[in-house]
């Protein structure tokens, strides 16, 4: 971290290679453990805005005509500033974020894999057709400026999905983390411009809801990539639509983890617990729907309760702590809310205690919660819940559960968990989300695409996909015939 930052407790946003505090007052960013002030953030102004826009538009033309070997290089020099830096950002994302500093130390080597993923990358154009009559050419251009907006559960590696694709295309990039952790996304981009072209990319930040609006509707854009919510995503792509902006739109999700009658509870609790409760519940591809058969379900949810008993939960800060608090007090009203609701109508709370309202709770602290009795028409059950909170629910046949998994608006990810591959492969292949997995959950890297079904997400992001999601396909077609 720089010594102006650290000492200051200022952050300031990069525009056009260069640090800029904003014209509007600062605004704070909480620790959610303990509530206090991390440090101040700096206020986009419309003013602001636009140069940032400008700059990324004349950096284009210089941008995209480099070669895509020596976008790579740019790339490289991108991971190593994260590696170099890596300890000083671990910290300040516990801090602003919440998580343990394992889970945060695994943030940025995910952050790394994915850099790594586009460097490995190949160009995607491609000889179509050469016969003696005609040459067919499928060439990819990049789209242009495209304004990435991220969410608040992954700042760090969030940026590095959008950005590492991203840049590598051609684009160039103006991003806006979320108001509750903008300050890793800060400094690295003061970090990353220091070794990028002025103007390729800038980051952006505000508490107010109108710099998003901003950036959806700003005329210079020409692609937004969205992570967060599906009804924010749904207003996003409606505004697109008015330009016919293109969007990347990774959402929400109401992920089923799916424990066949052949599995043994003592050996999958674990890795089900974890697909549940990493980073707090905090993931859009959390499991969040357990179903288990009704010959094993009392010896499975017992070992879930034993792993949520033992769970190291507190302070990120703290050696040993795997499991931070939420991260802010929406999410925490939010996350409690659900929990009542499933309480008054019938659930019953294997482990875990209510939490006390946000006025009389130090931080945003919830410690793991495991839950039976509950059912489908109960809002932890059917909503997104996106906390520390475990719904098991029974289920008779196998076909009865993927038809339970199945019912949602959502379709992000699930999970099967057996001894029996085949079966395993055969109910996965029945579930309708964006990506199933079977005896694991939530694991992506930059070299599969990642993307969402139905309501929780358009298009893809990581892989061939991912990478063609910033071009604009260019066919050109020649004759090889006498002119007329």
């Amino acid at each position: 971290m720089s010594a102006t930052t650290a000492a200051s407790g200022r952050f300031a946003m990069m525009i056009d290679g260069a640090p800029v505090e904003g014209g509007e007052a600062p605004f704070d960013v909480i620790n959610p453990f303990d509530g206090s002030v991390v440090a101040k953030a700096p206020t986009c102004s419309k003013a602001d805005l636009d140069k940032a826009v400008s700059a990324a538009r004349t950096a284009f033309k210089s941008w995209s005509a480099l070669s895509f070997e020596d976008r790579k290089g740019y790339l490289k020099k991108m991971a190593e500033v994260t590696e170099k830096n890596k300890d000083a950002l671990a910290e300040l994302l516990v801090l602003e974020q919440g998580k343990g500093r394992i889970q945060a130390d695994y943030e940025i080597m995910a952050a790394q894999g994915w850099f790594q993923n586009a460097i490995d990358a190949e160009h995607p154009n491609k000889l179509f057709e050469d016969t003696k009559e005609q040459k067919v050419q499928k060439l990819y251009r990049p789209l242009g400026v495209v304004g990435c907006i991220t969410a608040w559960n992954f700042p760090i590696a969030l940026m590095a999905f959008k950005i590492s694709f991203g840049l590598l295309s051609g684009c160039t990039i103006i991003l806006k983390p979320s108001e509750n952790t903008p300050l890793c996304t800060l400094e690295l981009a003061r970090l990353y411009n220091e070794v990028l072209p002025p103007g390729v990319l800038s980051v952006v930040t505000s508490e107010k809801k109108e710099l998003g609006e901003w950036l959806v509707k700003h005329p210079g854009i020409d692609k937004i990539s969205f992570t967060g919510s599906t009804a924010t995503g749904k207003r996003i792509m409606q505004t697109a639509a008015e330009s016919l902006k293109r969007v990347t739109l990774e959402l929400g999700g109401n992920d089923p983890a799916i424990v066949l009658p052949d599995a043994d509870p003592a050996k999958v609790a674990p890795g089900i617990f974890q697909a549940a409760f990493f980073n707090s519940g905090q993931v859009c591809i959390a499991a969040k729907r357990i179903f288990v058969p009704e010959s094993i379900f009392d010896a499975t949810v017992e070992a879930f309760a034993n792993e949520a008993k033992n769970a190291p939960f507190g302070n990120g800060l703290d050696k040993g702590v795997v499991f931070g608090p939420l991260n802010n007090g929406m999410q925490y009203d939010r996350v409690r809310e659900l929990l009542m609701d499933a309480l008054d109508n019938g659930a019953e709370m294997v482990v875990g205690e209510v939490p006390p309202p946000r006025e009389d709770a130090k931080g945003y602290m919830i410690k793991p919660v495991v839950l039976k009795n509950v059912k489908e028409g109960m809002r932890i059950v059917d909503e997104e819940q996106f906390g520390p909170v475990m719904p098991v629910m029974s289920y008779k046949t196998v076909d009865e559960a993927i038809e339970r998994a199945n019912n949602t608006e959502y379709g992000l990810g699930a999970s099967v968990w057996t001894s029996d591959l085949d079966k395993g492969d055969e109910v996965a292949a029945q579930i309708n989300a964006g990506t199933v997995w079977v005896n694991t959950h939530g694991e992506i890297d930059g070299t599969v695409a990642f993307g969402g079904a139905k309501c929780s997400g358009v298009g893809h992001e990581g892989g061939t996909e991912g990478l063609l999601a910033f071009l604009q396909l260019h066919v050109v077609k020649t004759k090889r015939v006498a002119a007329l």
